[in-house]
C-alpha cells in the first residue's frame, strides 16, 4: 500500500513481528533438493546456510501472496521477503517472476506494480531485514542517498516448491548505522500457509 512516513515505521514495527514469527517456523523442505543462500555485508562475503522458507497465501479480498525466505550468518539472522497480489495472476502456491522493489524510497515506489481500489493502493514489494545479535537492521528504515533495494525473482517452480533469485539492498538501524547487504539464494524450498 502507499504509505507516509509515520505509517512506513509502523509497518516496520508489524514486519519485526512477522519475521520473528517466520523465523520460528520449521520448513518441510525435499533433502534431495540443494538450496543455498549467499551473503555479502559491505562487499565481504560471510557463510551464509539457508533455515527455512513459508509462503503465506491469503485467499479472500485481494489474495496476497507473501514469501519469507530466511538464513543464517553463524548468530545473524537473515530475512526476504517478497509480496505480490492476485491480481498480478501469479500461481497458486507461488510468485510472479520478476523484480520486486521497496516502497520505502520513491525509486521503488514508482518502479512498483500497483492497482488502486477506492484509497487502498495494492502494490508488489520486498522487505530487507538483518539481526546481528540484538542490533536491527531494515532496509525500511533506510534513509540515506537514494538506492534501489530489490529482490529478483528469477525462477520458481510452484509444484515443488522452490523459488530462487537474487538481492541487493541499503539497511539501516533507527540509529543511522548502515549496511549494504548482497546475494543470491538458489532452490529455496518453502512451504505453504493458507489465510
Amino acid at each position: 500500500m502507499k504509505l507516509t512516513g509515520t505509517m512506513n515505521r509502523a509497518l516496520s514495527v508489524l514486519s519485526i513481528f512477522l519475521i520473528i514469527t517466520f523465523s520460528h517456523c520449521s520448513s518441510s523442505s525435499d533433502p534431495t533438493v540443494a538450496a543455498s543462500v549467499t551473503l555479502t555485508i559491505d562487499g565481504t562475503a560471510k557463510a551464509a546456510t539457508f533455515t527455512t522458507a513459508q509462503l503465506l497465501v491469503k485467499t479472500t479480498g485481494e489474495q496476497e501472496r507473501a514469501i519469507s525466505i530466511n538464513a543464517t550468518a553463524g548468530s545473524d539472522l537473515l530475512i526476504l521477503n517478497v509480496s505480490n497480489w492476485g491480481y498480478q495472476n501469479p500461481p497458486a502456491n507461488g510468485l510472479v517472476i520478476k523484480t520486486y522493489y521497496s516502497l520505502f524510497d520513491d525509486a521503488g515506489r514508482a518502479k512498483a506494480t500497483c492497482i488502486t481500489k477506492g484509497i487502498t493502493s495494492y502494490c508488489d514489494s520486498n522487505l530487507i531485514t538483518y539481526l546481528a545479535g540484538s542490533t536491527y537492521y531494515s532496509s525500511g528504515f533506510y534513509t540515506g542517498t537514494p538506492y534501489e533495494t530489490i529482490i529478483k525473482v528469477t525462477a520458481n517452480d510452484p509444484a515443488k516448491k522452490t523459488i530462487s533469485g537474487e538481492y541487493d539492498a541499503k539497511v539501516q538501524t533507527t540509529s543511522g548505522t548502515v549496511l549494504t547487504l548482497k546475494g543470491k539464494f538458489t532452490n529455496v524450498s518453502y512451504f505453504v500457509t493458507t489465510q
